[in-house]
């Protein structure tokens, strides 16, 4: 089984937090456009992580909130 690349994570302001796993960044940006994620008023986290770096993307929130 394949590893996805990009692992979306976000958190609304009542606490609920999901997950969604994508296998490219394209499929990743369209899913954020058509949901309405990064413009979503209830959203209080929003970032992604790149499966090959390890790295973390902030989208909205900081490192230390996305950490806590």
């Amino acid at each position: 089984m394949n590893t996805p690349s990009y692992t979306l994570h976000w958190e609304f302001s009542n606490g609920h937090k999901w997950y969604k796993y994508f296998d490219e960044r394209e499929h990743m940006e369209v899913f954020l456009t058509q949901c309405g994620l990064r413009s979503h008023q209830n959203i209080s986290k929003l970032s992604f992580v790149v499966s090959a770096t390890g790295k973390t993307v902030v989208l909205a929130g900081t490192i230390e909130e996305l950490t806590a």
